[in-house]
């Protein structure tokens, strides 16, 4: 059985500071030790909602997020 996450990761919000939002999805993957760059961008991807999410797809294209890595 799986242990439960550590900490909550909240919806990033457009009018928000990214920086700070990083800061916190960090300290979410060391509490969880989540090191696979693939979850990290799984769940990076997962958490910022649908606005952030189009808006990084469409930056993306012709790619897709999932194609790219999170830095």
């Amino acid at each position: 059985m799986a242990s439960p996450n550590i900490g909550t990761l909240h919806e990033f919000n457009l009018k928000g500071d990214f920086t700070v939002y990083k800061e916190i999805l960090n300290e979410y993957f060391i509490a969880n030790e989540i090191t696979s760059d693939d979850r990290k961008r799984a769940i990076f991807l997962s958490s910022v909602g649908t606005t952030t999410y189009k808006l990084i797809r469409d930056l993306c294209l012709p790619d897709t997020p999932s194609t790219k890595t999170l830095q």
